[in-house]
């Protein structure tokens, strides 16, 4: 919704028809919408009842505004990498105020769409806590606008621009052409030169790695309320996510903990005469770690 009613608000607004937006229609779309959120969602609490799943969602949604781990140089980049994701047709852009169509409703159309594309990016963007992928969604209208720009009966190309005659109809198409053939090219070259390069560096997934090297096959991982950590999703071992210490099974021989809970987990009488004693501890790229204990013999 943060994406489409933008879109939908101004191109209604610039037509005149914001009446519209009462038709029983757009009530429909939300309550499916929500509907299919909560087939979704409510499943999803009851399979994790122990857990404080709503705490979890809260704490992730409040984070995009307060920015727990805001960092000033990275919020910078947010709407250039945001720009980034939209090349080779994000140098194109200054086209667009030059764009010139036959009727009205087009030239509407142009503007409401830059609008409610120009909005949603950069309130997104600007959020503390905010990663420049979440405003990817703005990339539909997007095309859709640059389309519109590209097909226009006249382009009035800006005074700056180097090459006046690109903006002709038989240049703008081998423009199109060749920017489109590029990218697919660099998109080759970034998958079979770059990729390889980014994932021998990768802050998350070796993580993962290290832990379930660590754990046996045959036996699942507990998690004790371990807050957002990036790492879990890469977890090939069998994950089993409890709230509090006292909630793990008799059973359980391989436990992630928190740094601050590590004391509880060792003093705890629950496996006795076995105790839980640290077997790894693993520090992300945000700082911060968590803890694999291990239910066995021996003193920890």
């Amino acid at each position: 919704l943060v994406f489409f009613y933008p879109i939908v608000v101004a191109v209604l607004h610039r037509t005149g028809e914001l009446r519209k937006l009462r038709h029983p229609a757009h009530l429909a779309g939300i309550l499916i919408m929500l509907g299919i959120f909560a087939a979704w969602a409510i499943p999803s609490w009851q399979a994790t009842r122990e857990t404080n799943l709503v705490q979890t969602w809260s704490v992730q949604l409040t984070g995009r505004f307060t920015g727990d781990d805001f960092k000033l140089s990275s919020w910078l980049l947010n709407i250039p990498r945001g720009l980034a994701y939209f090349l080779p047709w994000t140098l194109l852009l200054p086209l667009m105020g030059g764009a010139r169509f036959p009727t009205s409703r087009e030239t509407n159309l142009l503007h409401a769409l830059a609008w409610g594309c120009a909005g949603p990016f950069l309130i997104v963007n600007l959020l503390p806590g905010a990663l420049p992928r979440y405003s990817m969604p703005v990339l539909v209208p997007a095309s859709w606008l640059m389309a519109m720009t590209l097909s226009a009966s006249e382009i009035r190309a800006p005074g700056w621009w180097r090459a006046p005659g690109a903006a002709s109809p038989a240049r703008r198409l081998r423009l199109v052409m060749g920017m489109a053939i590029v990218a697919g090219l660099a998109l080759c070259l970034y998958a079979v030169a770059i990729v390889p390069r980014l994932q021998g560096r990768s802050k998350v997934k070796p993580i993962a790695a290290q832990i379930d090297a660590l754990v046996p096959d045959s036996e699942p991982l507990y998690a004790v309320d371990p807050d957002y950590q990036p790492f879990l999703f890469y977890i090939r071992s069998r994950l089993i996510y409890v709230s509090r210490v006292d909630d793990l099974p008799l059973t359980a021989r391989y436990v992630l903990i928190q740094p601050e809970k590590e004391q509880q987990l060792v003093e705890s009488e629950r496996w006795s005469p076995l105790r839980a004693r640290p077997l790894s501890t693993v520090t992300d790229y945000r700082k911060r770690t968590v803890i694999l204990m291990k239910v066995g013999e021996g003193n920890p």
